[in-house]
């Protein structure tokens, strides 16, 4: 997570938020899951499509 830019939250290690020009995506992992939320849904896509090359996982996206 580190070598993408994301940052570890040192109150909680299993938070790991990234923040760039006032857009964000904070992940959080918890030993087989993930969630990742995000201010700006572009971002999260970004952040989408790296993790199928370093994670086996299945995607759900919720409307709002």
């Amino acid at each position: 997570m580190l070598s993408f830019g994301f940052s570890i939250n040192e109150s909680d290690k299993c938070v790991y938020p990234k923040f760039e020009r006032g857009k964000g995506v904070i992940i959080f992992l918890n030993v087989d899951d993930m969630l990742s939320l995000g201010t700006d849904l572009e971002e999260v896509d970004k952040m989408k499509n790296f993790r199928p090359s370093k994670f086996s996982m299945n995607t759900f996206q919720l409307d709002h």
